[in-house]
């Protein structure tokens, strides 16, 4: 009942119904929990009924045992004999009103909300909507009418009787059925169109991990990869400063055994192969001694290595080999594939839970913001190129405050993503510097004078025409190959890559970077606090 309730007010609030079909729809509803309630009372005097007659037989019994024996003096053989026959004649006889009773209760309780009258209803259902019941029946007449002792004649006259109605109802199905075809047939071209359900459809999830059969048994209760998947997934939103999606883990059997692939948004971003009864030993250098074991590639660097048995995992350390399992290549790899793909899973979905955090804190914040300075889908956007550019969202007040003290209605989303990342200025330096140490340098790569001038007049030329900032394809080339060069020779003194630029030149280079696939921080001087100590460690020309 209260889910009719809820349908109605629906179809109210949709608009499909109006005030007066709703007031008539709600009386309905009372009326037949009214109806409801009262078969529910009537029912007990049907079970009543039910029991008494029981009860009926048995006195008959045993008043019949006492009156045979000690009345007409039979022995207690001869007078169950008889009074056991007539009782059961006449518990059967008494029974049938009972049977009558319990199906009429049992019709109308059941009937459903058709509303089709009661005699209508069972006529249907009995002779029309019934394919085979009349054929039955007929037949186990027929049956019984052939039983020797039994009134043939009655029994195979209803029989012909039931059969011959089940034919003829038959032959009517038939002929609406081609009247119905024909009209169709007439009226349209013929259309074969098998219904299906939406449910059928295989949902899209925004991380999906895909398995061999051999890692089942890691993802069961208490698994490695199971925990390991739990762990990334927390580390990674409290790093980005939002809740991660949750990890959709399936079996595939057009897997390898121990194969794996990596989804995002139902797209295969990369696969590997593990040996989960195995470990993976990758090497620390070229001059680290060999070692025997199955050769293979490490799956998430490119890196050679060896598939080992698990008891040589301290002869491999020895050596200077790295030993991982197999749950923790599959782990490693997921995380660097989210960490490349973060801004795609990013979604309003994830903006709303983000709000949904201030409005408990701070309400009038999030209302100064939403919607007068930016929507919703807006917003979402601005905080995707954030996350694009590796700037961390777990202070999400400070940007809506930033954007609730200067920004301004329809401003472009370049523009607020500069200004907020000018709030978050001392924030996204910490994230860089060496274990978040403020009083370790910020270790740079600076662009040189030729280079900046080239990448200035470029983004120039650009807004003088009103077009998006575009290099020449030979310019660009050489740019991103500097930037490789840069980003190669600060890896190997092990340091974070980050590239250091003027303020107007910062946007234009992150995008042309990420258009040639150099996923690397790049700052604007402004963004720098200036108690940070900055030191060139390399030149891009």
């Amino acid at each position: 009942m209260p889910g009719k309730q809820m349908a109605i007010d629906a179809d109210l609030n949709a608009g499909m119904i109006n005030q007066e079909q709703a007031k008539k729809r709600r009386e309905l509803i009372s009326a037949e929990a009214d109806f409801y309630g009262s078969m529910d009372g009537a029912s007990k005097f049907v079970r009543g009924d039910a029991i008494a007659a029981i009860l009926i037989i048995i006195i008959n019994l045993i008043g019949g045992l006492i009156v045979g024996v000690f009345q007409h003096g039979m022995s207690l053989s001869s007078a169950a004999h008889t009074y056991t026959l007539l009782s059961i004649g006449d518990g059967l006889v008494a029974q049938i009103p009972s049977l009558v009773i319990s199906i009429a209760a049992g019709l109308l309780v059941s009937r459903g909300s058709d509303d089709a009258e009661m005699g209508h209803l069972v006529s249907r259902q009995l002779f029309y909507d019934n394919r085979y019941g009349l054929l039955v029946t007929a037949i186990i007449l027929g049956i019984t009418g052939i039983i020797p002792g039994m009134p043939h004649w009655a029994f195979l006259l209803y029989a012909l009787l039931t059969g011959s109605i089940w034919y003829v109802l038959q032959r009517s199905k038939v002929r609406e059925a081609e009247q119905v075809s024909a009209t169709t047939a007439a009226e349209a071209p013929a259309v074969v169109e098998e219904p299906i359900d939406a449910r059928v459809l295989k949902r899209v999830e925004p991380i999906g991990l895909a398995i061999g059969y051999q890692l089942i048994p890691l993802m069961q209760k208490d698994g490695e990869l199971q925990k390991r998947l739990n762990l990334l997934r927390r580390r990674i939103s409290e790093s980005a400063g939002f809740v991660l999606p949750a990890i959709h883990v399936t079996d595939d059997l057009t897997l390898r055994p121990g194969g794996y692939r990596i989804e995002i948004h139902g797209i295969g971003e990369a696969h590997g192969e593990v040996h989960a009864d195995q470990l993976l030993a990758i090497p620390s250098g070229s001059d680290t001694p060999p070692i025997s074991g199955s050769r293979t590639t490490d799956p998430v660097y490119g890196a050679t290595a060896f598939w080992i048995a698990r008891e040589r995992a301290d002869d491999a350390e020895l050596l200077g080999y790295t030993v991982l399992d197999a749950a923790t290549v599959v782990t490693t790899h997921l995380h660097e594939v989210l960490q490349k793909h973060l801004a795609d899973i990013f979604g309003l979905k994830q903006t709303q839970e983000l709000l949904d955090v201030v409005a408990r804190r701070n309400e009038k914040l999030l209302d100064s913001v939403i919607p007068r300075i930016v929507t919703a889908p807006k917003l979402t956007k601005v905080l995707r190129d954030l996350v694009r550019e590796q700037v961390s969202l777990r202070d999400i007040t400070a940007i809506l405050e930033s954007l609730a003290e200067d920004g301004k209605e329809n401003l472009p989303t370049e523009q607020l993503v500069e200004m907020i990342r000018s709030r978050l200025g001392r924030q996204i330096v910490t994230d860089l510097l060496p274990g978040r140490d403020r009083g370790a340098p910020l270790q740079a790569a600076v662009m040189s004078p030729e280079m900046d001038s080239v990448l200035q007049t470029a983004i120039q030329t650009a807004a003088a025409a009103g077009t998006a900032p575009t290099l020449e394809p030979s310019v660009l080339l050489h740019l991103t190959q500097a930037v490789r060069q840069a980003v190669t020779q600060m890896e190997g003194q092990s340091m974070r890559p980050v590239i250091l630029v003027r303020d107007a030149i910062r946007h234009a280079l992150s995008g042309w970077l990420r258009s040639a696939g150099i996923v690397v921080p790049v700052l604007g001087f402004a963004e720098v606090p200036g108690e940070i100590q900055v030191k060139s460690a390399v030149e891009i020309r």
